[in-house]
C-alpha cells in the first residue's frame, strides 16, 4: 500500500512544501519526494533525513541541486529500520558528511503504516 506524506516548513513565512510518496515492492520500501518553493542551493545542499531526536536520526540522501525555479524531486530506498522513525526532515547542509540534521527547511510526520 503506497502512502503520501506532506512536509511543511517550520517557518511560517516560508512557502516551501513537499509531497512524499512511500512506495513498497517486494519487501523493499522507497520514497519519492517532490518539493517546491525552496531557496536555490548555492553553497549548501538539501539533505533528507528520518528523525526522532537529535541523537536518533538517519540521513537518507542528498537532493539534486535546486535551481532558480525552487523545485526538486527524487527518491531513494528506505533503510530496513525506517519504521522506527517518526518524522521526515529536509535540511540545509554544508558538511559533506553531516552526523546530525542541519537547519530544518521542511518537516512532517513519518509512518510506514501497515
Amino acid at each position: 500500500m503506497d502512502q503520501r506524506l506532506a512536509l511543511k516548513s517550520p517557518d511560517s513565512s516560508s512557502h516551501a512544501v513537499a509531497a512524499v510518496e512511500i512506495l513498497s515492492e517486494g519487501g523493499k520500501r522507497a520514497f519519492y519526494i517532490a518539493a517546491e518553493h525552496l531557496a536555490p542551493s548555492k553553497g549548501f545542499y538539501y539533505a533528507i533525513w528520518l528523525y526522532n531526536s537529535p541523537s536518533s536520526s538517519e540521513p537518507l540522501t542528498k537532493s539534486p541541486t535546486v535551481g532558480s525555479d525552487g523545485k526538486v524531486a527524487g527518491g531513494a530506498l528506505l533503510p530496513s529500520n525506517a519504521g522506527n522513525y517518526r518524522e521526515m526532515l529536509v535540511t540545509r547542509e554544508t558538511s559533506s558528511r553531516p552526523t546530525s540534521p542541519g537547519t530544518v527547511v521542511l518537516r512532517g510526520p513519518f509512518t510506514l503504516g501497515g
